[in-house]
Parts: structure tokens; C-alpha cells; sequence
């Protein structure tokens, strides 16, 4: 009895650990967005508006060369 309970969590726990790791793995594509990592460390306070705006118009001006 008690090992089908033992059996029964540690599934439960491994189909958590697998829904949790492909939900980290779609937050990380948003994450490879430069503008998206420049409004993170802006909320985080890393960096200030001024720094954002002129990093910001750095990364479009990269944009349009290409």
C-alpha cells in the first residue's frame, strides 16, 4: 500500500518537473530578445532611463544595417 502511494508522488512529481522545464524553456526564447533583456535590467534597476534610451537606439540602429 504504501509503496503504490511512493509510486503514485514520485509520478506526479516527475510529470511537474517536466512541465516546469518546458515552461522555462519558452520564457528563455522571449529572454534572447535584446529590447526584452534592456526592460529586464531596467525594471531590476541595473541600469537608468537614460542608459535604456541609448542603448535602445543602439540596438535599432544595428537592426536597420542589417
Amino acid at each position: 500500500m504504501m509503496f503504490g502511494i511512493i509510486i503514485i508522488g514520485l509520478l506526479i512529481y516527475g510529470i511537474y518537473l517536466l512541465n516546469n522545464k518546458s515552461n522555462s524553456k519558452q520564457k528563455r526564447g522571449l529572454s534572447d530578445d535584446p529590447v526584452y533583456i534592456l526592460k529586464e535590467r531596467l525594471a531590476r534597476g541595473e541600469i537608468n532611463e537614460e542608459e535604456y534610451e541609448r542603448l535602445r537606439k543602439v540596438l535599432r540602429e544595428e537592426e536597420t544595417s542589417f
